[in-house]
């Protein structure tokens, strides 16, 4: 994107030396470009004489070009009129304090053109001096166009500098140079700003934001500060961010810098971060920017601190009809059994098994055929073995699979995506969902022996050198107990393996790297009793880090007591790990037969046996009260005793599908594409430092789906994500969900020791 300097070169500072020495400022040639027609609009041209403010009290309004200047310290407001042009207000170094009025100290009324306001002092509070006022330092409004502000100091406001575009009334082509805002709420704010240059500007002791754009494009924020944002009282519940975009396009960050971000008793919902892309901001970028100092401190602090943040929320209202959606009809009857969608985000892959005796189905490869997501294309069908689950690894370049061939004998298989081949096929007993390494090194699976006297089996698989997945010697594990009736599930630090028997939740001390199980077989270092008569599939939440875990447990409804829950939430800490006491279970109204997480952990869906799917949301903090459920509808089909759940890697998309009969070809096994959440998308941020991120219930140095975003060559030093595996490895070392191949460091020390489970 090529950013466009909006005006004021050699004839600025020529035209205000005409002003100052003869009292009239002539015509100016050069100003900021009109972009609709690429024009050279005129700046300034045809002032009458300069005017001074008059010192009464009162608000003044400004309603023809001139020169206006101040000559002492004055209190009273000044406004310029509505469609006003070419003024110049300029404060000769003294302070203007407010008056009465909540527009702001300096209000531009709309569509005002070619203003400066220059050289003084804002303080915004004049009802309690040295306290916050009521209104901004300097307000400009709608549909205004070449605005000028330099060396301006302002204080005690509400915001500091607000543009308070709206959609239909764009502000454009705006400058604010070597501005300083202090001890306010939010510094400086931009609604609806295009094409504007912010250079050399502070923030300071400012509550909640520092830089705060929303609905702008095409901005540049170069060599700006966001010092010791953040409130000093425990109980704020106001987020602190040094800069934050929502919901733009193209605005740069460039050589910022966010220093001494910090929250005390932080709400659950509230965050201290550095850098912030939020609520669909797109093709926007962070470059040479350095973070330093982002905490949330306290007694019991919550929240969670991050150096850099790409965010994915919700939608608000989430369509009941999905945005793609499909139905497989073979001759003989089939069930859909299982999703997995890949890790670039542009395929996904479901998978059929067959009823009738020996008759194999088959696996099914989507690629996207445009880029809003609306039309998926089948190019790979791989043929044989009645499939039950898949997943696909890290890298993208493999897909595991378990299914029955034959009455009681299992298939594990791998294939190769790249070269379209099966590398590998194993016979074994009823086999689990496979689970990979977060570097695609290793892949594990449970083999149940339920049907005979043996306790079942953990298999472990490895990639070679030479390219091919071998089974790792003293493999496979006596897990020292039998009928397990979960997937099995590993924590994102891959320090812990933990599975489920009927109503029984076990954790085991892992390592990717043998003896794998470190604590030896059939001795887990905890348990935990659920109140779910049988647990079907567990899953991790993938950014729990500082040593606290959480785990998301589904199955069948115990009938047998008044609770009924097929849905409940685990909490520990450290490893080994003290489980603390769950949070209350969740009524699905149905069995639950698969549960997933988005990718920013923050939501987690599950798909119940009759068809429905849910979606709920975490709450940020270790307290009561459970998840809550945003969304929840059926599907119009039942799921049965198959059926899958994913999310893309963007957690933009859910995909998931199921039949209900495999006995019955009149039931249709279907299979949809979602769109949940708004994701911010094709950002860059590249050549940053963070250091010392700290606190609160979790501490990340940059979070973002690598699938979606240019996340490369940054450097992470001190942030509390337990994940210290080795130092090049930027999967697990203070940075989430982020590609390793894009050359990220993450520097140790990698954090502090884990808070034990005494918060509750």
């Amino acid at each position: 994107m090529k950013y466009k300097l909006s005006f004021y070169k050699r004839t600025m500072a020529f035209a205000i030396l005409l002003l100052l020495s003869n009292g009239v400022m002539t015509a100016m040639n050069k100003a900021c470009i009109d972009l609709t027609t690429n024009n050279i609009v005129p700046l300034l041209h045809a002032i009458g004489p300069m005017k001074q403010v008059i010192k009464t009290g009162m608000t003044t309004t400004i309603t023809q070009p001139g020169s206006y200047h101040i000559l002492e310290h004055i209190i009273g407001n000044i406004e310029v009129a509505p469609n006003t042009e070419n003024v110049v207000i300029d404060l000769n170094g003294f302070t203007v304090t407010a008056g009465e009025g909540d527009v702001g100290v300096i209000v531009l009324g709309e569509n005002c053109k070619n203003i400066i306001i220059k050289n003084g002092s804002i303080d915004a509070s004049f009802s309690n001096p040295g306290s916050w006022g009521s209104e901004p330092g300097i307000t400009v409004e709608g549909g205004s166009e070449g605005i000028f502000i330099d060396n301006i100091k302002v204080i005690n406001a509400i915001q500091g500098i607000l543009f308070i575009g709206a959609q239909d009334k764009i502000i454009k082509c705006c400058k604010v140079t070597n501005c300083y805002v202090a001890n306010c709420s939010d510094a400086f704010t931009l609604k609806y700003t295009n094409d504007s240059i912010f250079e050399n500007c502070v923030n300071c002791c400012c509550a909640q934001y520092g830089f705060w754009l929303q609905s702008c494009q095409f901005n540049k924020i170069k060599k700006c500060k966001s010092i010791a944002t953040g409130s000093t009282t425990e109980e704020s519940i106001i987020s602190a961010i040094g800069f934050k975009a929502s919901a733009g396009r193209d605005n740069l960050f460039y050589e910022c810098m966010a220093e001494g971000i910090s929250k005390i008793w932080a709400d659950p919902a509230v965050e201290a971060a550095g850098f912030v892309f939020d609520q669909a901001e797109t093709e926007s970028k962070i470059v040479n920017c350095l973070v330093d100092s982002v905490s949330i401190t306290g007694t019991d602090a919550v929240g969670v601190a991050r150096g850099i943040h790409l965010e994915m929320n919700l939608k608000d209202s989430i369509s009941q009809n999905p945005i793609f959606s499909g139905s497989i009809d073979n001759i003989s009857p089939v069930a859909l059994t299982d999703v997995s969608w890949s890790p670039s985000g542009n395929m996904f892959a479901i998978s059929t098994r067959n009823d009738d005796i020996g008759t194999p189905s088959e696996v099914l490869i989507f690629q996207k055929s445009n880029d809003n997501c609306y039309s998926w294309d089948v190019v790979k069908t791989i043929e044989g073995g009645n499939i039950s689950h898949l997943e696909w690894d890290p890298t993208g370049c493999y897909l595991a699979m378990t299914g029955e061939i034959v009455a009681g004998l299992d298939e594990f298989k791998i294939y190769d995506i790249v070269n379209n081949t099966i590398m590998l096929t194993v016979g074994l007993g009823a086999l689990s969902n496979p689970v990979w390494s977060r570097d695609g090194k290793y892949v594990i699976f449970i083999e149940d022996t339920a049907n005979t006297s043996d306790n079942d089996l953990l298999h472990v698989y490895r990639l070679t050198a030479a390219g091919t997945f071998v089974q790792v010697a003293n493999t496979p594990i006596d897990l020292g107990v039998s009928g397990i009736t979960s997937n099995p599930a590993i924590s994102p630090d891959e320090k812990v393996l933990s599975f489920a028997i009927d109503n029984t939740l076990y954790f085991y001390k892992w390592d990717f790297l043998p003896p794998f199980l470190l604590d030896g077989a059939g001795n887990p270092f905890a348990t935990e009793i659920s109140t779910i008569s049988t647990i079907r599939d567990i899953a991790f939440s993938p950014t729990g880090c500082c040593g606290r875990e959480i785990v998301v447990a589904v199955g069948d409804q115990d009938l047998t007591t008044d609770d009924k829950y097929s849905i409940e939430i685990f909490w520990f800490y450290g490893t080994p790990p003290v489980v603390i006491p769950d949070m209350p279970g969740i009524d699905f109204g149905a069995n639950v037969l698969r549960v997933k997480f988005a990718p920013n952990g923050r939501y987690f869906g599950v798909l119940g046996t009759q068809g429905t799917l849910g979606i709920y949301e975490l709450p940020a903090s270790v307290v009561p009260g459970g998840a809550t459920e945003v969304y929840k509808n059926p599907l119009g089909f039942d799921i049965g005793l198959y059926g899958g759940l994913d999310w893309s890697p963007s957690g933009r998309y859910m995909l998931f599908g199921g039949g209900g009969d495999p006995t019955d070809i009149t039931k249709r096994n279907e299979y949809r594409v979602l769109e949940v959440a708004d994701v911010v998308t094709n950002c860059l941020v590249c050549n940053n430092k963070v250091a010392n991120v700290s606190g609160g219930t979790c501490a990340i140095g940059i979070e973002g789906a690598s699938c979606c975003n240019g996340i490369m060559k940054n450097i992470v030093y001190k942030a509390c994500v337990n994940y210290s595996r080795s130092v090049l490895d930027v999967w697990f070392d203070g940075l989430v969900n982020i590609d390793q191949n894009h050359i990220n460091l993450a520097v140790p020390p990698y954090g502090v020791v884990p808070m034990i489970a005494t918060v509750i």
